[in-house]
């Protein structure tokens, strides 16, 4: 590009007279000596953006130009776009101008036509009709115009419902807005659910319905419900009565009307007064009735009464066949009928005649009764009488199982029946068979025995024999309680019971314990300890404990030689001994008085300073004080790095020393040099630049320049935008930073790229669309967007030939344009109007409709409605195939087509032809028979007949359930339902199986059971079953001579009879009251138990309580040793038999002897420890040692602390550790001195002095 260096200023000036709206300037100046390179800068003066009511009328356009060179340039201006008021929407005025050195000049106004008309809401169809309740609702629809916007149907409001299903009236109402915001008049259509429905009446309670003759008739009444679940039953009429006293058939009918008139279908109630009562007999007296063999029997009689007749107890005939002089169950029937013919169940009373009493058995002696193991026994017998039979002692049964070589309880039974077969009870003797003598314990070894503390005890142990187990050696119990770890005097005991649980005489070894064992003496505090000289000293002191005397801290004898006026070593040293005489080891601590004490530096001012690049810097200095010297701030040496000439970070460093050579810890302070200046950016070339859209942008760059770095154009980062592919204004920008890091000010280039491509139209939904004729059609529109302007679909024009009033093939054309002037391809839409809709059947009256077989049926028909042809009801076609001689369900069909020949959905009815009366049920024979139990009953059946089936007997539905194997009353049900349903009413037939089986007894739980002496007995009972009464187990009668206070044999008898005098056969259950309960053992004191090793340990024993002996704590036998000179957990053993030899559980305690002695730190090598200045240090070390856990040097954790050996001074090391128990032993300390280098400044020459130490006298 050539650039002319002609000097050039250009000044545009637009006067705009426009529809009466002000006026504007635009000016484009570049200044005298700038190069003139692209179009000048518009500004626009008043208003950019016009509005104006559609319709108005326009006016002239004007403007005026002039140029720095040319002058008055307004005949060049060129005005480009056209304001149509007719059309509201956006229109572009654009003014351009070109001077002589073709610069260019330009301003745009917009001018907006604003829409105010209102669009218009037309109903189609009636603004006001009827509908019948149930129907469905299809709103007829509506169509919008306005001037500009078109399809607005789909941007109607309809506000409100109609609910087809509640009769009522209902408001609709259509509201509409254009896009400009202008609201449609309010549209209101009155809709009118009509209500056709009749209400449905539904009888309560059975149909037809049943009453015997002189009851009692109470209407079950009915409800009736309306569409849509509105109750009429408050409303209902009912008519017809019955009369209770009188048999025959009676109707009583239902009726109701809703609120609309619509009348419900009649309902029918069928009463039926019936006299099917069977009169009731009732027994005098009980049944059954048990009457002793050769007595003389009197019956009791019975009672009759029926519902009609009354008292008939006269009428009853009565059959007996007891026969008192033979044993057996005999039976008196009882049978009666009334007037009607109506025959009472058949009541039967059973009659026993009984031979029951049983023979009894007495024992000869007494039971239990006891003989010794190995001895010989000899029962005594027993006697036996029966209330018939006299003395029957020699048919007694006895069973024995005494066996008098093993100890133990055992049992001789004795058992009789009579010549009725009556068993006796059962009798027990009970046998004990015991062993009571006491087995002997013999001690092995001396007793008493002496042994020095710490040596090991062994026990010489024990021999125990038994009369009847022989040697019982391994089963004594050795409770052993030596302690070798402590002084003093210990028992062993031994203790045996022999199989039988006869304990014998404890026996006991008295052991002697010697006490040899030294006190201990541990240091409070490290072994070492250094202190300044001048300060006061307090001895920490030490401890001392005893194995025997504990704690005898108290008699310490401590002797000190601390001086802190005077330098140098000194040592506190401490003795003592127990009450036998023993002496501890003395134990020594070192005490060193020395100076050690550094002195201290303080900065004057900041420890941080900032100073600028090239300043000059003054330091503030800094203060020393000495402990002991006092001021030293004159020894401070101070080390600077500082030069202001270059940027960056220096230290000055402060350091002093007191006269002992202890060095003060440095100071330094920071002194930071900075550069803040920032850098300038430059433009090369214009800071605005337009290129058409699609050509290569060259940028024309920039340069840099620091007030350090010189010129740092080569740094300079540009970000570029622009994008020459896409219209629109983009930006380059330039940012630098100098070698400090300042950033400079970032500097933008603006880049326009000029738009040239046109918008894109897309149509909404598909370009091919069919509508019914005669419906309203809302165009989908299209959407148009363009590469600049976006989103322009505001913009489109659409044409549109569309007339769905005649059937035809239509276009919708769109255009648009850009605001650049780019004109898009237009895009077209055909539509098809076409004829499709189906007109409407609609069903005069109900769609499901009842009526009587035999009755003729008149259908109401149905009405027809298309959108086009109108009222075609006479085109109906209906098809009807009821036929009312013949019940059952039948259709009536409507269809109907419109002129185009579309068919409408077929609307059916239902006709329901009923058939409502019922079949008869006639019983074959009486309704009441009586059979035997076990005997074979056959039914003779029933018959039916109906008015419509005629024979229906061999449908008859019979349930029955007569089971001739258990006695009882049965009933047989005859059932039928003739083919419309109708069920015949239900007729029964008794059937009364008699019973004469007697029940049975079973015992729960053993026939022989065994219970504790003194314990409480509770039967475990027994149950009866009987084939016709079932489980009459609350009727058994049991007798029990169990006495828990008193060993011995006992029994429980358990009897019943059952609802017809039945007695079952006597069972017996034999109790054994014994001694087997076991005592019980409580521990006294805490388990587990914890004692300290080398304590003594002292059992805190246990009790022990029987059921029957009571309190046998002295019996217990205690086993086990606790040793506390060893730590770990033993277990002590109490073990305890009653005089029945039950063995308690055995309880065990366990006791923990816990360590708790410290163990010992032993310091290697020297302490205080010295090494040269820069030397390395090398750790001694250190041993432990614990009473229990040994060696455990491996587990000591040593501690260095500050050491640092190439700072002369005194440090200590620590040394720790723990036994395995967690016990720590005391911290030993080790000084360590690092000495100066004799030729080193601060060198200290020690010199020791012999010292003399007082002995002990």
């Amino acid at each position: 590009m050539i650039y002319s260096f002609k000097k050039s200023f250009i000044l545009l000036t637009f006067i705009i007279s426009y529809f009466g709206f002000g006026s504007g300037k635009v000016e484009a100046d570049l200044p005298i000596g700038i190069e003139q390179t692209s179009a000048p800068v518009n500004t626009l003066y008043g208003d950019e953006n016009v509005e104006i009511n559609q319709g108005t009328t326009s006016t002239d356009v004007s403007a005026t130009a002039t140029d720095n060179l040319d002058g008055n340039i307004t005949a060049n201006i060129t005005a480009t776009g056209i304001v149509d008021t007719n059309t509201p929407g956006a229109h572009t005025i654009t003014y351009t101008v070109t001077d002589s050195q073709n610069n260019h000049g330009k301003s745009s106004r917009t001018v907006n036509v604003l829409d105010t008309e209102a669009p218009i809401i037309t109903l189609l169809g009636a603004s006001n009709f009827s509908i019948n309740n149930d129907e469905i609702y299809t709103d007829p629809g509506f169509t919008v115009t306005d001037n500009i916007d078109n399809n607005l149907e789909a941007n109607v409001t309809i506000s409100g419902t109609v609910d087809t299903s509640i009769p009522g009236t209902y408001t609709l109402t259509y509201d509409v807005t254009d896009t400009a915001g202008n609201p449609a008049i309010q549209k209101t259509r009155i809709v009118t659910v009509v209500d056709t429905v009749a209400p449905t009446i539904t009888l309560l309670g059975d149909n037809p319905l049943l009453i015997n003759q002189g009851g009692t008739y109470t209407e079950p009444g009915a409800t009736a419900v309306d569409h849509p679940g509105i109750s009429y039953t408050g409303s209902i009429v009912i008519a017809g009565s019955v009369n209770v006293n009188v048999a025959g058939t009676y109707f009583i009918t239902y009726n109701v009307n809703d609120s609309a008139g619509n009348s419900a279908t009649q309902k029918v109630r069928i009463v039926n007064v019936l006299d099917t009562e069977a009169p009731v007999i009732t027994l005098a007296g009980t049944s059954p009735v048990s009457v002793n063999q050769g007595a003389t029997y009197t019956d009791a009689g019975a009672t009759a009464i029926d519902n009609v007749d009354g008292n008939i107890t006269a009428n009853i005939t009565a059959t007996s066949t007891v026969d008192t002089s033979i044993v057996g169950s005999y039976t008196v029937s009882y049978n009666v009928a009334d007037a009607a013919g109506n025959n009472a169940s058949v009541l039967v009373r059973i009659v026993n005649v009984l031979d029951t009493e049983s023979p009894v058995i007495t024992l000869v002696g007494t039971s239990p009764v006891s003989v010794n193991q190995g001895a010989t026994y000899t029962d005594a017998g027993a006697t036996a009488a029966d209330n018939v039979d006299g003395n029957i002692t020699a048919n007694i049964i006895t069973n024995s199982n005494v066996d008098t070589t093993t100890a133990g309880l055992y049992n001789v039974t004795y058992d009789i029946t009579d010549a009725a077969g009556n068993l006796a009870t059962q009798i027990i003797r009970v046998v004990n068979v015991v062993d009571s003598e006491t087995p002997v314990i013999t001690i092995l070894g001396a007793n008493p025995f002496s042994l020095n503390m710490g040596a090991t005890y062994t026990d010489a142990g024990a021999t125990a024999a038994d009369n009847v187990d022989g040697n019982i050696t391994a089963n004594i119990l050795t409770n052993n309680t030596v302690n070798t770890a402590v002084a003093g005097t210990y028992t062993v005991t031994y203790n045996v019971t022999d199989s039988q649980g006869n304990a014998a005489a404890e026996a006991t070894r008295t052991v002697n314990v010697l006490d040899t064992q030294a006190p201990v003496i541990t240091l409070n505090g490290p072994t070492t300890i250094n202190i300044n000289q001048g300060d006061n000293y307090s001895d920490a002191s030490a401890t001392a404990t005893d194995n025997l005397d504990g704690n005898i801290t108290a008699n310490i004898i401590t002797t000190n030689t601390v001086n802190t006026s005077a330098a140098g070593t000194y040592t506190v040293t401490y003795n003592v001994s127990d009450a036998a005489g023993n002496a501890a080891t003395p134990v020594v601590r070192t005490v060193n008085v020395l100076d050690t004490e550094a002195p201290v530096i303080t900065i004057i001012g900041g420890s941080t300073v900032t100073v600028n690049q090239g300043a000059t810097y003054t330091d503030s200095g800094a203060t020393a004080t000495d402990n002991v010297d006092g001021d030293i701030t004159s020894n401070i040496t101070e080390t600077s790095t500082v030069n202001t000439a270059v940027a960056g970070t220096y230290t000055v460093t402060y350091t002093v020393s007191d006269v002992a050579g202890n060095t003060a810890t440095p100071k330094v302070r920071t002194v930071n040099v900075t550069d803040t200046e920032a850098p300038v950016i430059t433009l090369n070339g214009p800071a605005i630049i337009n290129i058409n859209q699609g050509l290569t942008y060259t940028d024309s760059g920039a340069t840099a320049t620091d007030n350090l770095d010189g010129d740092i154009s080569a740094n300079i980062t540009a970000t570029s935008t622009v994008d020459t592919n896409t219209a629109g204004s983009y930006s380059v920008t330039y940012d630098v930073s100098d070698a400090a890091g300042n950033a400079a000010a970032p500097v933008v280039r603006t880049v326009n790229v000029l738009d040239t491509e046109a918008p894109v139209i897309t149509i909404t939904g598909g370009s091919t669309v069919s509508v019914n004729q005669g419906d309203t059609y809302t165009d989908l529109g299209a959407a148009a967007t363009d590469n600049l302007d976006g989103n322009i679909s505001a913009n489109i024009t659409v044409t549109s030939t569309v007339d769905t009033t005649t059937a035809g093939t239509y276009t919708v054309t769109y255009n648009v344009t850009d605001a650049a002037g780019n004109t898009a391809i237009p895009k077209v839409r055909t539509v098809t109007v076409v004829d499709t809709q189906a007109p409407v059947i609609t069903i005069t009256g109900s769609n499901t409709v009842s009526v009587n077989q035999g009755t003729a049926y008149t259908d109401q028909g149905a009405t027809a409605a298309d959108n086009l042809d109108g009222d075609i009801s006479v085109n109906i076609v209906a098809t009807n195939t009821v036929d009312t001689t013949t019940a059952g369900a039948y259709t009536v069909i409507y269809n109907v087509s419109d002129a185009a020949g579309n068919a409408a959905i077929s609307k059916t009815r239902t006709v329901t032809v009923l058939d409502t009366e019922a079949p008869v049920i006639t019983i074959i024979g009486n309704s009441t028979v009586s059979v035997n139990q076990g005997a074979t009953y056959t039914d003779l059946g029933a018959t039916a007949t109906d008015s419509e089936d005629g024979n229906l007997t061999n449908q008859i539905v019979t349930v029955n359930n007569v089971n001739t194997a258990v006695a009882g009353a049965y009933s047989i049900t005859y059932d039928v339902d003739d083919s419309a349903g109708n069920a015949a009413l239900t007729v029964v037939r008794t059937v009364n199986v008699l019973d004469t089986e007697a029940p049975v007894i079973t015992i729960n739980g053993n026939s022989t059971v065994s219970v504790n002496q003194g314990a409480t007995y509770t039967d475990a009972g027994a149950t009866a079953l009987d084939n016709k009464d079932g489980n009459i187990t609350n009727d058994i009668t049991a007798n029990s001579t169990v006495d828990t206070t008193t060993a011995g044999s006992y029994s429980v008898t358990y009897d019943v009879s059952d609802a017809a005098g039945n007695p079952a056969i006597q069972k017996t259950r034999t109790v054994n009251v014994l001694d087997t309960e076991a005592p019980i053992i409580t521990l006294l004191g805490v388990n587990p138990a914890s004692v300290n090793q080398g304590a003594t340990y002292t059992d805190a024993g246990a009790t022990a309580l029987d059921n029957v002996d009571g309190n046998i704590t002295g019996n217990i036998n205690i086993a086990g040793t606790v040793n506390t000179a060893t730590p770990g957990a033993y277990t002590i053993t109490y073990d305890v038999s009653d005089a029945a030899g039950n063995p308690a559980t055995q309880i065990t305690r366990t006791v923990n002897v816990l360590d708790t002695t410290v163990p010992v730190i032993t310091l290697i090598g020297d302490n205080p420890f010295s090494v040269n200045q820069g030397s390395a240090y090398v750790e001694p070390g250190a041993s432990a040692s614990d009473s229990v856990d040994g060696d455990i040097s491996a587990d000591i954790v040593i501690d260095t602390g500050t050491l640092d050996t190439n700072v002369a001074g005194t440090y200590f090391v620590t040394y720790n550790v723990s036994d395995a128990a967690g016990n720590a032993a005391t911290t030993v300390t080790r000084e360590v001195t690092v000495q100066p280098l004799p030729d080193q400044p601060g060198a200290i020459s020690v010199s020791y002095t012999h010292l003399t130490l007082p002995t002990k006298a």
